[in-house]
């Protein structure tokens, strides 16, 4: 809510949508069967800016990786970018 008094809700309203088609895009390329969660959380949590740093790294990868391989340097660079920030992105229930 802070950050749509501040901004605005027209800037808030389409940074979610940059966030809402970043998760679709995670959730129709890059996941496992076991990465919903952690996308969920991680796009929620992280700022705009730090997804898009991942989505330019996703966008450079080796096409030779293995879509396993993929994911692994996926959900590393999203804990980095959390640690960077003090961000835990482990799921409580």
């Amino acid at each position: 809510m802070q950050k749509a008094l501040s901004d605005g809700i027209e800037k808030y309203q389409a940074e979610l949508n940059e966030k809402t088609a970043f998760l679709k895009f995670l959730l129709s390329d890059y996941n496992d069967g076991r990465k919903k969660n952690f996308y969920c959380v991680a796009v929620n949590l992280l700022e705009l800016a730090d997804l898009l740093d991942i989505k330019e790294q996703i966008e450079n990868l080796d096409e030779d990786l293995s879509k396993k391989d993929k994911i692994k340097l996926i959900e590393a660079w999203f804990e980095e970018k959390a640690n960077s920030n003090n961000i835990d992105l482990t799921l409580r229930r």
